[in-house]
């Protein structure tokens, strides 16, 4: 079995890649390979249980986030896309690609100040690239 197809515990291996950009044009990006996700939701949503599935996959994404934040932070001084000052905190946008044949959680991502302000305005331009593209909610 190949190890794009391979599962463990019902379980399959997934790739986390946080591509991290701020306003002095520094870019980053951090590839995680060892987390993995439920096979049930590693397939193409079921109409029958697409609110199950979207909530474990908000699950997985959110818990993603929380267990490499603080890594991408402190990898290096980010300055808030924003205002320029520096960041903060990393405003987050991961997007589930797990029915692909090789899983991933691609995540574009932006450091923040302090202000509730920058954080707004990060946050409202993601919803605004994603409505455009077609992505509600990091939902392919």
């Amino acid at each position: 079995m190949s190890s794009s197809t391979s599962t463990i515990n019902n379980n399959r291996p997934i790739e986390y890649t946080i591509t991290c950009s701020d306003a002095t044009g520094q870019q980053e990006k951090f590839i995680f390979h060892q987390h993995t996700a439920p096979v049930s939701i590693c397939q193409q949503f079921n109409p029958s249980s697409l609110n199950q599935t979207k909530i474990q996959v908000v699950s997985l994404m959110s818990g993603l986030v929380k267990a490499h934040t603080k890594e991408v932070l402190q990898a290096r001084t980010w300055y808030c896309v924003e205002c320029n000052q520096p960041a903060t905190t990393i405003i987050h946008n991961p997007m589930s690609y797990l029915h692909l044949s090789k899983p991933q959680v691609i995540d574009l991502a932006s450091p923040c100040c302090a202000s509730k302000i920058c954080d707004k305005s990060i946050q409202a331009h993601f919803a605004e690239i994603m409505s455009e593209v077609g992505v509600p909610n990091g939902f392919p």
